[in-house]
């Protein structure tokens, strides 16, 4: 699923264990407490407060798309043992973790999803961390194949596309992981008088 290797000797790409993927979705953002919840706490249970945001590409435009960690699985569903033999996903791949979600596509002006119960086999494949999500109770949804990296502020980024997608042509799907606390931007306020700012602006628009 990855590009071809170019030419030359480049560093080996540092990949995550199971334990790492299992801390980063269950641990929160304090690292002490990802440790201490991959060490002591059984994999059944956790629960993750991992909600990731972006768009999907259709023909008649973009769709907003939320996809919602909820718990680690112990075994696979069904539908994707079935999805993965039938495209043969499982050769050359390592899996490492296998979870269970929710997808909700659409807006308020157009519900296609709300919520839809998705479970997905996170797995290394041609040195990328890989996501396959797949519909437990709905197979006709489809499946989606993710690529996930992390940005410059350390955020887990998401792209690809249905399960025929591979790295390397274009994504349609985007999705960044959801920051605890997101802050609205500051807007400059004019705290002086009216005639004050009717004199402000009328510089600005080079006025006497």
């Amino acid at each position: 699923m990855g590009q071809a290797a170019s030419s030359g000797v480049s560093e080996a790409k540092a990949l995550p264990t199971a334990n790492d993927v299992r801390a980063l979705l269950f641990g929160g953002k304090d690292k002490a407490l990802q440790r201490q919840r991959t060490l002591t706490t059984p994999p059944n249970g956790l629960t993750s407060d991992l909600v990731f945001e972006g768009t999907v590409q259709q023909l008649q435009g973009e769709l907003a798309l939320t996809y919602k960690v909820t718990q680690e699985l112990t075994q696979r569903p069904p539908t994707l043992v079935k999805r993965r033999k039938q495209l043969a996903m499982d050769d050359d791949a390592e899996e490492l973790l296998i979870v269970a979600a929710t997808c909700s596509l659409g807006d308020a002006k157009m519900t296609v999803l709300t919520d839809e119960p998705m479970c997905a086999c996170i797995d290394v494949f041609d040195d990328d961390v890989r996501v396959h999500f797949v519909s437990p109770t709905n197979p006709e949804l489809g499946g989606v194949v993710l690529i996930a990296t992390r940005d410059a502020n350390g955020a887990i980024e998401l792209r690809g596309g249905d399960e025929y997608w591979w790295d390397g042509y274009p994504p349609i799907i985007h999705a960044r992981e959801k920051t605890a606390v997101e802050q609205a931007p500051v807007k400059p306020v004019f705290a002086g008088s009216f005639f004050e700012k009717d004199v402000a602006v009328r510089g600005l628009q080079g006025g006497a």
